[in-house]
């Protein structure tokens, strides 16, 4: 269970949280200025906003950008799929008992698994591969957010949670 003061979502236990942050802004005005220079492609920024949104909450939160901006793609389809899911979320919301139905074994099956190559899936076997490191005799200290939920008590399996909710 998360400590009750939630001090690793402040940000006060990242090491150079600004500069990470300062990183990803310069990375993203880089892939702005190759779209204005030269060939004036089409650019939607919108897709740009996900992708420094994404490499920033994994800057701050693994130590490093999965790199989105880097590539200028959608790693693993992660956006592509989570859109294509939102409608279902928004039902389970809506209603209670669709929370109910997801949880039956028959319907598990089809939901994301941290061995799919794409997807939400994707980014749990990412994510699930990043905290093993943090865990174990040979672990990984780093001064993320990970990092913050490791030194106040975490398991491993609550941190792999966790940092999914980062995502």
């Amino acid at each position: 269970m998360l400590p009750t003061n939630s001090s690793q979502y402040s940000g006060r236990d990242v090491e150079n949280f600004e500069t990470l942050v300062d990183e990803n802004i310069a990375a993203l005005i880089q892939l702005v200025d190759g779209y204005a220079s030269g060939e004036h492609k089409p650019m939607d920024f919108g897709r740009k906003a996900q992708y420094f949104t994404l490499d920033v909450i994994s800057s701050v939160a693994y130590g490093k950008a999965f790199g989105y901006m880097s590539t200028d793609s959608d790693l693993y389809a992660y956006i592509e799929n989570i859109e294509k899911a939102l409608p279902f979320v928004l039902i389970g919301t809506i209603f209670p008992s669709f929370n109910w139905i997801m949880r039956q074994d028959i319907v598990q099956k089809y939901l994301p698994s941290d061995k799919d190559p794409a997807g939400f899936g994707a980014i749990m076997g990412v994510a699930k591969q990043i905290v093993g490191e943090r865990f174990g005799p040979d672990k990984k200290e780093i001064q993320d957010m990970l990092g913050s939920f490791v030194a106040h008590g975490l398991t491993q399996t609550e941190a792999e949670s966790e940092s999914l909710l980062q995502m």
